[in-house]
């Protein structure tokens, strides 16, 4: 099983919750990795090494979009444990790839991750998160990658979201015109 996390790894994201569930899943004698993508600090790296997850976890920094793309494309899944999120730019990139993303269960997470395309996770609990991975690996195969990717296009393709903007704008140009 190949995860994917992506993020600034600062407070909003939780690494801790995130390094500590990865330390109690290892517990469970189940073969996977963690790819973690953004900035490097030794904060991060303590954190890994008081889990003893350094087999496990892969330190890449920041890449280039095209190699992270790469990457998320080969991955089974894509990890989002914040505390709290706006929006969520890289779930979006994780739907587009075709991969199910494993996220808290916080109010914006309800927009953007359906049963079919991801699992929510109580918020704040390691624990929990720990279950969440081990109960993703035994339903792994109701998720279609193709049908995640397709849901995606359909509602965030730079034709999908230009036409909404568009739209948006004669509504409002409409509205200033019968003024």
């Amino acid at each position: 099983m190949k995860f994917i996390h992506v993020s600034a790894l600062d407070h909003q994201k939780d690494p801790e919750k995130l390094f500590n569930a990865i330390g109690l899943f290892k517990k469970k004698n189940i073969k996977f990795s963690l790819d973690v993508f953004g900035p490097i600090n030794d904060h991060i790296k303590v954190l890994i090494k008081k889990e003893m997850i350094e087999e496990e976890v892969f330190l890449h920094g920041e890449v280039p979009q095209n190699e992270l793309a790469n990457y998320m494309r080969n991955s089974d899944a894509l990890i989002l444990y914040s505390r709290y999120e706006t929006f969520g730019c890289v779930i979006i990139e994780a739907r587009a790839s075709g991969i199910p993303v494993i996220a808290s269960d916080i109010p914006v997470m309800h927009e953007l991750i359906s049963a079919d395309n991801g699992v929510l996770i109580k918020p704040n609990d390691a624990k929990a998160l720990a279950m969440g991975l081990e109960e993703f690996i035994l339903n792994e195969a109701k998720f279609n990658s193709e049908r995640i990717a397709m849901q995606a296009e359909e509602k965030f393709s730079y034709p999908v979201v230009g036409k909404k903007l568009n739209d948006l704008y004669k509504e409002i140009l409409d509205k200033q015109s019968t003024l």
